[in-house]
């Protein structure tokens, strides 16, 4: 039932007006347009797709200065010199590294000693648009 609207239908997700805003939708995740629903098995499995290979390559591995991101995103804030307890705003709330953490006893290593930057605590925060995957992928 969660997927009745995964469809080229004009109000569908694969409709004309759905795909001018995902452009390369079909080149880019692992789908079948041919299939019924494009062979996603549910709304959710919509949303967690999975990528063809090589469509978000991976840049600058030795260079940690350069951040990958792991999900489909815009940046949306970045934060400099965070402190355990500082606030930025996710989602409309307050939040703080102890927080996001869930007081994780290695909260207290994230503050004034990341190891891959000596010099800076910073966080970002990142926005999912609707129309985009909502898969975290790491390794």
């Amino acid at each position: 039932m969660s997927r009745l609207v995964l469809t080229d239908d004009t109000g569908g997700w694969f409709g004309p007006m759905a795909l001018e805003d995902m452009p390369n939708f079909f080149e880019t995740y692992l789908c079948d347009p041919n299939a019924p629903y494009c062979g996603f098995q549910s709304w959710d499995d919509y949303f967690t797709r999975q990528l063809r290979p090589g469509a978000r390559p991976v840049e600058c591995l030795e260079d940690n200065g350069v951040i990958n991101s792991a999900c489909e995103s815009t940046v949306y804030c970045i934060a400099n010199n965070v402190k355990e307890r500082d606030s930025f705003w996710l989602k409309g709330q307050p939040y703080s590294l102890r927080d996001m953490f869930h007081d994780d006893p290695f909260t207290n290593l994230f503050p004034n000693q990341w190891p891959r930057y000596q010099d800076e605590d910073d966080t970002w925060s990142l926005f999912f648009a609707i129309a985009s995957s909502h898969k975290w992928l790491t390794g």
